[in-house]
């Protein structure tokens, strides 16, 4: 995503929303995993549709000779609630 890129995205989404008239209209703009559907869910249905997660993860660290070395990592992220039913 750049500058440029961003633009083009604005300008055709404009295109296609310029009929709309009156209406409220949000857009969430961003990189994946960035948490726009996360901050739209929170503004929707409230704090209680989230729930904290701890992940467990790995990643590869390129050594020098070659090899590689997995390394285990954690975060905590908010996520969306399973729905129910």
């Amino acid at each position: 995503m750049n500058l440029e890129n961003l633009v083009a995205i604005l300008e055709r989404a404009y295109k296609t929303l310029k009929d709309i008239h009156q209406a409220n209209l949000i857009l969430a703009v961003g990189n994946t995993g960035c948490g726009k559907s996360t901050m739209l869910t929170s503004l929707m249905f409230g704090t209680d549709a989230l729930e904290e997660k701890k992940i467990e993860y790995e990643i590869d660290i390129p050594l020098a000779d070659g090899s590689i070395k997995k390394k285990k990592k954690k975060k905590t992220v908010i996520d969306q609630r399973p729905l129910d039913g």
